[in-house]
């Protein structure tokens, strides 16, 4: 399991079955978005940007085989959202700061295309691969966004909740659950589908004590949440060949003791 620290500029290896640290990988500052590729075994972090004082962003490529740091791929800015698609040979990657979306060709390792978004600071997202459709969500002002995969166009654009934190497709429903919350406000849960926009209220605080967990599937099922041990700021970010949901769950916790 490799888990991505944003102040440190650290990706660390977990044994998923003991949470027995393996290896520590240094990069830049800022990982935080990590995607894997079960073709290549290959692992995408995102990093940079302005949290590395510089005024582009990297994809690093970490042979997970190996645990070692190959490569990275020049971007407009710090990555927001990383999304690879089922081949493995194409990777989208949110860029909030510039309010763009760079389209990777994993095989040259180089930016391929860039498409605009029509509302600012896009950041987390997800990918319906079967319809080419990308679900992005921005935060100035609040909106969902859907662009075409293949070509960059923007097909729709919906009204969603403020301080957008995470962006998830349930292929089974066709839904799309955004959740995000203003500061000091309680949190929020946007499911979208093809005909509704529903919002759901989350117990909690504020967006930085909530972690939102995805429905059962059931069209009436309860929305839950976790209280996040760890800041904001440097919430972890995980890719493992098996996510399951208790292995997260065990780590976030082994996480938030030896933060404290």
């Amino acid at each position: 399991m490799f888990v991505a620290s944003g102040d440190d500029g650290m990706l660390r290896v977990f044994r998923a079955d003991t949470l027995e640290l393996l290896d520590s990988i240094k990069l830049d500052l800022g990982p935080n978005r990590v995607v894997y590729d079960p073709h290549t075994k290959l692992l995408y972090v995102g990093y940079g940007g302005k949290d590395a004082a510089k005024d582009y962003g990297e994809v690093g490529i970490i042979e997970a085989k190996t645990e070692k740091h190959i490569g990275d791929i020049k971007v407009d800015g710090h990555p927001g959202e990383l999304l690879l698609d089922q081949s493995g040979k194409t990777l989208f990657v949110f860029v909030s700061a510039t309010n763009k979306v760079q389209v990777v060709d994993t095989n040259k390792r180089e930016v391929v295309s860039t498409w605009p978004v029509s509302s600012q600071r896009n950041g987390d997202g997800a990918f319906d691969e079967r319809t080419h459709r990308l679900f992005g969500g921005t935060r100035t002002p609040p909106r969902m966004l859907v662009v075409d995969s293949q070509t960059g166009t923007e097909i729709a654009n919906l009204a969603t909740v403020e301080g957008m934190d995470g962006v998830y497709f349930d292929a089974a429903h066709k839904r799309v659950y955004v959740s995000g919350a203003a500061i000091r406000a309680p949190g929020m849960l946007s499911r979208i589908s093809k005909t509704t926009l529903a919002t759901a209220k989350l117990s909690g605080k504020s967006r930085q004590d909530l972690e939102p967990v995805l429905p059962s599937g059931r069209r009436n099922s309860t929305v839950t949440t976790w209280p996040r041990p760890l800041t904001t700021r440097n919430r972890p970010r995980f890719s493992c060949s098996n996510q399951s949901s208790e292995t997260l769950l065990a780590l976030l916790k082994f996480l938030g003791r030896k933060k404290q």
